[in-house]
């Protein structure tokens, strides 16, 4: 899986606000709001990746329960394939 769109993120306070580079009207520009994860998330997912070996990346950087981990993961990205921000998902 990976991003539909190339993302530039504008940073304000500790949220940043991902903005969609693609060409199209301005007026169905896409944005999100996340955090420094999420960033970090969605600049991992600019390349295919397997859910799996993003997961993975995640347990190697954050402290945590594994599961918590994964929980976590998964809803973020499942939160971005609902925004259409990204193409090939498939189960790991």
């Amino acid at each position: 899986m990976h991003l539909k769109y190339r993302f530039k993120f504008q940073q304000y306070g500790r949220q940043y606000m991902a903005i969609a580079e693609y060409p199209g009207d301005a007026k169905e520009m896409k944005l999100l709001w996340v955090n420094e994860t999420g960033k970090e998330i969605m600049q991992y997912l600019e390349t295919n990746r397997r859910p799996d070996d993003l997961i993975a990346a995640m347990r190697e950087k954050y402290d945590g329960d594994d599961e918590e981990i994964r929980r976590s993961v998964e809803a973020f990205v499942t939160e971005l394939d609902g925004a259409g921000f990204l193409c090939g998902r498939t189960d790991s």
